[in-house]
């Protein structure tokens, strides 16, 4: 039994062997159909290529126009170029109509007319160039040219010159008693009030206008000197005026 079943694995592995060695063979074969395909194909490509449109419509349709789907010669109009190609080549008008010279005459004429005609629309359909540049700059509101730099000379220039002269300085405040557009003077001067008097039906009231005063902020009244409103002269002496006080605050 033990030899017989040896001899049937020897069988077996004879026959994968067999098959091995015949697939090996095969396939040098594969490979050389394989570098040969592409060529073929190739070749395939360059003879399947079609001519250009309007040689080929010239040589199939010599009276037609494919454009309008339209024989000129016996001026019949069809819904497809097949149905076209078909009529020029088995129609009996077609070829009655081509025994007769005034008609071959005139339908080439008309080809001729419609080859120019489509030449000439397709001529026009060219694209034209779009100036973008120019767009951008008319949408953001440059110049056609760019501003020239400033050069060395005109910065040492105004080096020279130095800086511009500062702004005088502003008029001051108009007291409110000799301010005659205030209100509350004008107010007054209508009830009998005249400058110099004092207020009251006897003049013996106040004469001199109460001066406003601002108070520092954060305390009550009374808390600390008072700033006088009228006595503003500038940034600089508002400064001095602070940091005096500040000093003065710390004795």
């Amino acid at each position: 039994m033990q030899g017989k079943k040896v001899f049937g694995n020897i069988n077996k592995w004879n026959n994968a062997q067999g098959e091995l060695s015949g697939k090996k063979q095969q396939e040098p074969s594969a490979q050389a159909t394989a570098t040969v395909a592409p060529a073929s194909s190739n070749l395939d490509i360059v003879a399947s290529k079609p001519a250009e449109p309007s040689t080929a419509a010239a040589e199939e349709l010599p009276y037609g126009d494919p454009a309008a789907m339209t024989c000129l010669l016996c001026s019949r109009q069809f819904k497809t170029v097949d149905m076209l190609k078909k009529h020029s080549n088995q129609s009996d008008l077609h070829k009655t109509n081509l025994s007769k010279p005034e008609l071959v005459e005139s339908a080439k004429a008309k080809v001729e007319a419609a080859r120019q005609t489509q030449a000439s629309a397709n001529a026009g359909e060219k694209p034209k160039y779009r100036d973008r540049a120019a767009e951008r700059r008319v949408a953001l509101r440059q110049p056609d040219h760019p501003m020239p730099e400033p050069s060395q000379s005109d910065k040492k220039r105004k080096w020279a010159e130095g800086p511009p002269p500062a702004a005088p300085p502003p008029a001051p405040p108009v007291q409110p008693a000799k301010d005659d557009t205030n209100v509350g003077n004008k107010l007054l001067k209508k009830m009998g009030w005249s400058e110099g008097v004092g207020l009251g039906a006897g003049g013996e009231g106040r004469v001199n206008p109460v001066e406003t005063a601002i108070y520092e902020q954060g305390v009550g009244i009374g808390a600390s000197k008072a700033k006088e409103v009228t006595n503003f002269q500038g940034y600089r002496e508002m400064a001095k005026d602070s940091a005096r006080d500040r000093y003065n605050s710390t004795q």
